[in-house]
């Protein structure tokens, strides 16, 4: 049984949360996306040990190994900023390898709500599925569900660039 924080109990605002195997040790480790931050937590026999947070909300997490080098990287979206044009940009990094302290962005950054992770073009790389929760661009607002969907597609070497909308 595994013994720890829980995006219910010790991080409030808990939106999504993931499981991988970080440190490639056998044990799953735990990625929580909530109000405040992104945070993992190393699985040490059962328990859960704080390994790293980076200070933004976010909706969701997904752990994958996107550049091929066996290592899992993951994928944190959720935060926004608006520009002085009224335009919103949206916040979403990748971490390699668990690395909390130079995140890439993705490209461009949509104001992203739910991720996930596949092959969706069979080229033996990850791509990313988002559900974007505002159309940053204020004059298409009116003209779209405020849930829309966006395909990220991976060049092999982990950079997530838009393909569709």
């Amino acid at each position: 049984m595994i013994v720890g924080p829980s995006g219910c109990s010790a991080e409030p605002g808990g939106y999504d949360q993931d499981w991988g195997d970080l440190d490639r040790d056998g044990d799953l480790d735990l990625a929580l996306g909530t109000s405040s931050q992104t945070s993992v937590y190393r699985n040490d026999d059962g328990r859960l040990v704080p390994l790293g947070s980076y200070q933004r909300r976010t909706f969701g997490v997904r752990w994958g190994d996107l550049d091929g080098d066996g290592g899992l990287e993951l994928v944190s979206a959720g935060d926004h900023y608006t520009i002085t044009s009224g335009l919103r940009r949206g916040i979403n990094y990748i971490f390699d390898d668990g690395n909390f302290g130079e995140p890439t962005g993705l490209s461009p950054p949509g104001c992203l709500w739910r991720i996930d992770l596949a092959d969706r073009d069979r080229d033996g790389d990850l791509d990313l599925a988002a559900a974007s929760y505002f159309d940053p661009d204020p004059t298409m607002r009116p003209k779209h569900n405020l849930c829309l969907a966006r395909v990220y597609d991976n060049d092999g070497a982990g950079i997530l660039a838009a393909t569709s909308a």
